[in-house]
């Protein structure tokens, strides 16, 4: 995979009589509106007949960023079936065929209250399955009205007949004891998510001790293979897997690997997994495993697989088991995501290059007649395609308009060079009309994670860059998913050491191989992409401006406040245990000699990577005397505000056309030499 020599695959040729020109405010000022307009899909199910896929695909963010239900075929019109008049508010996900593909399942949530509907294609009419628990008792069915508290479905997995798997939480009664002032609680004891069987005979619990994470039915309808986890991970990766058979307690199955998250039922009787990778890597590493139930020893069929494993639906379902045995599941390699074949029996993995690029799911239908594709086209724009049973070919299917006609394709340089002997690569996205006479400033996208990736996809947000006459270059540094493990395990006890340098080395390749003027460049990132930007505050006064969007800059305080520390101790450990490690690693240590102006955004419900990162760094920069600013977004959580930032469909209007016109107007000012009015400066005291 790794290759000792530099090289740079060109994949964009410049424009050698194009005149370049930066765009003038109004035209980024319409892209910014314009991207408020685009739409995402988000999950895709395969009819029984293998000819219609039901999408979800969201609104607009005027229209509120909310996600349907779509139906799309080769031969109808795409149809919007769930969403309309009084249901825009609510949010649509986790679609799936019964077997006779007259009825669609999938659960809606509308603010707390989440639920199990169902509708007819045909009629569209709707049913609500409602649940209910009292103390220990439980009742409800479909269109019942049963007392007692409704409980907040979280997944469900349809098995024979009409039998469903439910799991769901407790209903809250948060707003009644609110308004007795009695909402004191004691903290991670608050939800319990159960286990409930629906069919015919009515509604049962199955008692387990932990949380419920996904559930599988066997092929008779008899057993059901569950995977629990624990209220909180603070104390490691706890999953367990049971097997649960009719009249018998539930049986945990033992010897299974690390962390088990999903599961499917081979032909004979063997299970195939998705777990924990076998090797010292991140807890978002994945290998495949296949073993028997009797505890025998999981086998391993991945552990030197080229890229990193994609698990469908945050591994709420496992891999799709073909009709001849193998498994098919999709890797993320380098800026490409492909689907492979696995053979259980020796592990030997076949690649489908025929389909595009870039695959972010892949499903099938009970019967197999068929595939359905999530994927992006050449130029990265999403895709909803129908492939035939052996997944050579694939064919697009038309969708309601997911951004503006006039979009072109976005086209990129493929970079490559040496850090550390290491090869490197990166995305570069030129303007029109660059040319090397006349050099255009660069802006660096750093992405989340550290084991995020960049894949070759449509991002508006490198729309609007380009827009406004710069270039673009985002890097897949070490400790980025979809190069290996070593390559993933890159950063343990050294963020900000290896990546960042991966980072700065490809501005320099970036510099020798295209127009780009070295004295207008500026770095921008979001979540682990903000931190290596605040890193970049003490370090360097390259950049003439930084944008740091819900960064981490003290590791020790941020450890003890987020929402889940087990992610962040494999990289550098407990930091009361390791003091000077974990504020080796925090940006915050090198602020003292931060020059460079800092623009800050953060979300006011962030508890991934909470507020109080960004008042630090505020804080610190100020009293250091360097110029810097923080704009803040109430209601908005981190995954919201990374929406807004890389402009997505968002279910807040406002804040991603206000997020990105304040970072136009700072890099605009910083690359024609003006300070930005918007900074505040503190005193050296």
């Amino acid at each position: 995979m790794m290759r000792g020599f530099l090289r740079c695959f060109a994949l964009l040729s410049l424009g050698q009589h194009a005149a370049f020109a930066a765009a003038s405010v109004g035209t980024v000022a319409e892209m910014n509106r314009q991207i408020a307009m685009t739409r995402a899909v988000r999950e895709i199910a395969l009819s029984p007949d293998g000819r219609t896929v039901v999408s979800v695909i969201t609104d607009t963010t005027t229209a509120g960023g909310h996600g349907h239900l779509w139906t799309l075929s080769k031969s109808a019109t795409p149809e919007q079936i769930t969403g309309t008049g009084d249901e825009r508010g609510a949010e649509d996900s986790g679609p799936a065929w019964t077997p006779d593909g007259e009825t669609i399942l999938y659960r809606r949530r509308t603010g707390d209250t989440s639920a199990i509907h169902r509708i007819n294609v045909g009629s569209g009419r709707v049913d609500t399955l409602a649940l209910s628990r009292e103390g220990t008792a439980v009742a409800g069915g479909w269109g019942a009205h049963p007392a007692g508290k409704p409980v907040v479905a979280r997944g469900f997995a349809m098995g024979p007949a009409a039998a469903l798997a439910i799991w769901a939480a407790d209903g809250s009664d948060a707003a009644e004891r609110e308004a007795r002032k009695e909402d004191q609680h004691l903290f991670e004891q608050g939800e319990q998510v159960r286990l409930y069987v629906v069919d015919d005979s009515g509604v049962q619990e199955i008692a387990l001790p932990d949380n419920v994470r996904s559930v599988t039915w066997g092929r008779d309808g008899r057993q059901l293979l569950v995977v629990t986890e624990p209220a909180s991970d603070d104390l490691g990766a706890l999953n367990r897997l049971w097997l649960i058979e009719k009249d018998k307690a539930p049986r945990e199955i033992k010897g299974t690997a690390e962390n088990v998250l999903a599961v499917s039922w081979l032909a004979d009787g063997r299970i195939a997994y998705f777990a924990r990778c076998s090797r010292d890597a991140p807890i978002v590493c994945s290998d495949l495993f296949v073993q028997t139930l009797d505890g025998s020893k999981p086998r391993n069929l991945t552990d030197s697989i080229d890229g990193s494993l994609m698990l469908e639906g945050s591994a709420m379902t496992g891999p799709i088991v073909t009709a001849s045995g193998d498994l098919v599941v999709t890797v993320a390699r380098h800026f490409n995501q492909q689907v492979a074949r696995i053979r259980p029996a020796d592990g030997h993995i076949a690649w489908i290059d025929s389909l595009p690029a870039v695959v972010k799911a892949v499903t099938t239908n009970t019967r197999q007649t068929g595939f359905a594709l999530l994927a992006a086209d050449k130029g990265g724009v999403a895709s909803v395609q129908l492939a035939d049973a052996r997944l050579r070919t694939s064919v697009r299917l038309s969708t309601p308009e997911l951004q503006p006609a006039e979009w072109k394709p976005l086209q990129a340089r493929r970079l490559e060079w040496l850090s550390d002997n290491h090869a490197i690569d990166g995305l570069l996205y030129l303007p029109p009309g660059a040319m090397a006479d006349q050099r255009v400033p660069l802006v660096v996208n750093v992405h989340g994670g550290p084991a995020g990736r960049f894949e070759d996809s449509d991002l508006p947000l490198v729309r609007l860059l380009l827009e406004a006459g710069w270039s673009v270059l985002q890097v897949n540094p070490r400790g980025s998913f979809g190069y290996g493990i070593e390559f993933l395990a890159s950063l343990k006890d050294d963020l900000g050491g290896v990546d960042y340098r991966d980072i700065m080395t490809g501005v320099d390749a970036a510099l020798a191989q295209a127009p780009i003027d070295g004295e207008r460049l500026a770095l921008v990132g979001y979540s682990y992409g903000a931190t290596i930007v605040s890193f970049a505050v003490g370090r360097t006064d390259r950049f003439k401006a930084l944008v740091a969007v819900a960064p981490v800059v003290n590791q020790i305080s941020e450890y003890g406040t987020e929402g889940s520390s087990w992610y962040d101790r494999w990289y550098f450990g407990k930091p009361w245990e390791r003091f000077e490690a974990a504020w080796r690693q925090s940006p915050l240590a090198g602020v003292a000699n931060a020059r460079t102006p800092l623009l800050l955004f953060h979300g006011e419900s962030d508890t991934v990577n909470p507020l109080g990162q960004s008042l630090e760094l505020y804080r610190a920069l100020r009293q250091e005397g360097a110029a810097v600013e923080l704009m803040l977004f109430p209601r908005e959580t981190h995954r919201e505000i990374g929406q807004n930032f890389y402009g997505y469909p968002s279910i807040e209007p406002h804040h991603g056309v206000a997020l990105r016109e304040r970072m136009l107007g700072f890099l605009r000012d910083a690359f024609s030499g003006r300070p930005y009015a918007g900074l505040t400066i503190g005193d050296r005291r």
